[in-house]
């Protein structure tokens, strides 16, 4: 196993032939026959998305018990460096460092953002980290997740939950925005942080881990 992902009723593990296995709420026959699978992620409710080794890239929503549906990406989904599944959403870092994002209109990136070196999805919203540090935001603002904090710069990794946004600045100090969100206080110099939903990993410099809900 190199990778491991997982949704709120099943998971993944990406296995170092590029196949993938996995268990829980979801049928044997699904994602059966993929190959050259590079990385994958899942989604805040019910999406997962994998990359493959040619650039190109496939997502499926969750529908009802054991059951999953293949979404249809937008055009230009290829070149693909890192995929992100959110709910009810997907957003696309290409090589080239712009972002395909969707499927709805209100969910496509915005017009001119380049640069751009990390994304994360949420709750039908979406976050993409340039390579200056700087976070642009967009979609649902249904819980404030587009109120960018104040000065927020320097960021190096961005994650996301069901309503709360979350940044890792490159001091070590994490950021978080949006619907009940909140970070431990006097939380150790961070180097990885990882939310999905209503929880939250973070994992400090002495390498031992920190969660909170």
């Amino acid at each position: 196993v190199v990778s491991l992902a997982a949704g709120s009723v099943f998971s993944l593990a990406l296995l170092a032939d590029g196949t993938v296995r996995r268990w829980g709420e979801i049928r044997e026959t699904t994602f059966a026959g993929l190959s050259n699978v590079v990385a994958m992620n899942g989604g805040n409710d019910d999406a997962v998305a994998f990359t493959f080794a040619d650039g190109t890239v496939r997502a499926w929503s969750y529908v009802s018990y054991g059951y999953v549906l293949e979404v249809s990406l937008a055009p230009g989904t290829s070149n693909v460096v890192m995929v992100s599944a959110g709910s009810h959403n997907y957003v696309v870092l290409r090589r080239d460092g712009t972002v395909v994002a969707g499927p709805d209109y209100a969910l496509r990136a915005p017009s001119g953002l380049t640069n751009v070196t990390a994304v994360a999805a949420g709750f039908r919203h979406n976050l993409a980290l340039r390579a200056d540090g700087n976070v642009v935001a967009w979609g649902d603002d249904n819980y404030r997740q587009n109120a960018l904090p104040s000065g927020l710069s320097n960021v190096v990794a961005v994650a996301q939950g069901y309503g709360a946004s979350y940044a890792l600045r490159r001091d070590g100090s994490v950021v978080s925005w949006g619907q009940q969100s909140r970070v431990p206080p006097d939380l150790p110099e961070v180097v990885f942080l990882s939310v999905n939903r209503d929880h939250c990993l973070a994992l400090r410099a002495d390498g031992t881990p920190v969660e909170w809900v």
